[in-house]
C-alpha cells in the first residue's frame, strides 16, 4: 500500500456552469450529425482552470475528494413563488 500525500482543503468560487443545451454544439459531417463543446463551453473550461492555477492547483494523478455547493441563479420572480408555493420551491427550478 503506497501513502498519499494530503493536500489542505482548497476552496474555490466558480461561476454557475452553463447547460448541457449550451455546453454542446451539433453539426454535420455529409450525413452524419457530429457534436462537439461549443465555443462557450471551451470558454468556462479556461475560466475554470484559470481560477484553480490562481488558487495553487495542478493537474494531478491520483485520488481526489470533491466537495460541492451549489448557489443557483434565482428567478426574478422569487419573492412571489416563495410565498405561494413556500420555501422549498426553489429545488426545482434549476
Amino acid at each position: 500500500m503506497t501513502a498519499h500525500a494530503r493536500a489542505l482543503p482548497v476552496t474555490l468560487r466558480l461561476p454557475y456552469a452553463i447547460s448541457a443545451n449550451r455546453y454542446w454544439k451539433r453539426f454535420a459531417m455529409g450525413a452524419r450529425v457530429m457534436q462537439a463543446p461549443s465555443s462557450e463551453a471551451k470558454q468556462y473550461r479556461k475560466d475554470v482552470a484559470t481560477i484553480g492555477m490562481a488558487a495553487g492547483l495542478r493537474p494531478i494523478a491520483g485520488p481526489v475528494s470533491l466537495s460541492l455547493t451549489l448557489h443557483p441563479v434565482e428567478p426574478k420572480d422569487a419573492a412571489a413563488r416563495a410565498r405561494r408555493l413556500g420555501p422549498g420551491w426553489h429545488w426545482d427550478v434549476r
